[in-house]
């Protein structure tokens, strides 16, 4: 657009309003933040899924980290790397390794729940 005349007429002949567009989201400005929203979205998707597998296989009873341990230790043993590989000795230490597992992973969430309620 051109405006040809004196800078007064510019200023005479321009007027501002204070509308705004009925829908703020038009499909340009959602086709511009939709690759970011997405982006966003499989972010936190990944971010969950690794704190869940973290979680998940930490040695603790009843959880996937249970068997994860004792075929490592089974795995150990096979590679002539534990001095004792009966099978009374491996429960043993997968019994060890779990009660330590879980009582770590007790005080973790007993020291955030502390920490979340008295600050």
């Amino acid at each position: 657009m051109v405006f040809a005349g004196s800078i007064a007429e510019l200023f005479v002949a321009l007027e501002v309003s204070d509308l705004a567009p009925r829908f703020p989201l038009s499909l340009l400005a959602l086709s511009s933040t939709l690759p970011m929203v997405w982006f966003r979205v499989v972010r936190y998707t990944m971010m969950l899924s690794a704190t869940m597998a973290i979680f998940n296989s930490w040695p603790v009873f009843h959880m996937d980290g249970d068997p994860m341990v004792m075929q490592f230790l089974i795995l150990l043993a096979n590679r002539g790397w534990l001095r004792d590989n009966t099978p009374g000795s491996l429960g043993c230490i997968h019994r060890r390794i779990l009660w330590v597992g879980t009582l770590v992973l007790s005080a973790i969430l007993l020291t955030g729940v502390g920490v979340a309620l008295f600050g």
